[in-house]
């Protein structure tokens, strides 16, 4: 492995640590204490290879910023991120894709993290999305994907855009779980599938509301434990779910 230290400026240590770990068959970047922006040369951390654990010393002390672009940009498999605040983004604070057509992307692990800010480049600056997706079902691109124990506030900077996002995909196994949004500026969470499943499990939201869209193909999006309870409404304090798209009638599993 190696160990990232705390330090005021950091421009291209963490691309080089993921680099070099990656070139060695895997293993872990331990990122200790500090706050590392990034700046200069280096416009993202590029996690491109996989078999990678990226954990920091602890989510409320190990801070990175990326106040001109985005912080990781993950196009692999077997990624596992953890223990980080990730504030102020200037595109995303994740970005997962797979990064040519059929490809497939599994065992991702994302958990203990703080998300914290914003911005208004678009939709969903914390993205998951496959820029090739097929419409065919049963053509998988995502597969055994958690995301856990993340706190979110975009402390209303998102510009009237959801903060996360769940796009052009079809997903297999992929839990969202003890997530809390509050995004005042757009809505919480949107998720637009060719098909697949989508789990949700104790999903607190704060502010903002959830959109759910679906091609026609069979789609299962599951709620257990979302609160506030779902209502069809706009009054605040209350989650309002907005169905787009042929989802009502093609999968949607009723809260």
């Amino acid at each position: 492995g190696v160990n990232c230290v705390g330090q005021k400026t950091q421009t291209s240590g963490l691309q080089e640590a993921v680099n070099y770990v990656e070139n060695n068959g895997g293993g872990l970047v331990f990122i200790k204490s500090g706050t590392y922006p990034i700046v200069g040369s280096v416009a993202s951390v590029n996690i491109t290879q996989g078999n990678i654990k990226i954990k920091g010393e602890s989510k409320y002390s190990t801070v990175i910023t990326n106040p001109s672009q985005t912080i990781f940009n993950v196009t692999a498999s077997n990624v596992e991120i953890s223990d980080l605040t990730l504030e102020n983004a200037g595109q995303y604070f994740i970005l997962t894709q797979p990064a040519s057509s059929g490809q497939v992307l599994e065992h991702l692990y994302y958990h203990d993290l703080n998300i914290i800010g914003g911005n208004s480049i678009g939709t969903g600056q914390f993205m998951f999305i496959d820029p090739y997706a097929s419409t065919t079902l049963g053509a998988v691109d995502f597969k055994h994907v958690l995301l856990e124990n993340i706190y979110i506030n975009t402390e209303g900077k998102t510009g009237g855009n959801e903060i996360l996002d769940f796009i052009n995909m079809q997903p297999f196994n992929f839990r969202v779980k003890n997530v809390y949004i509050n995004n005042s500026s757009g809505p919480a969470l949107e998720a637009g599938l060719y098909g697949g499943e989508l789990m949700f499990e104790n999903l607190m939201i704060e502010a903002g509301v959830i959109i759910l869209g679906a091609s026609n193909n069979p789609v299962y999006i599951a709620f257990d434990g979302l609160r506030p309870p779902p209502y069809i409404s706009s009054t605040v304090g209350m989650v309002q779910i907005q169905l787009a798209q042929n989802l009502s009638t093609n999968g949607y599993m009723p809260i």
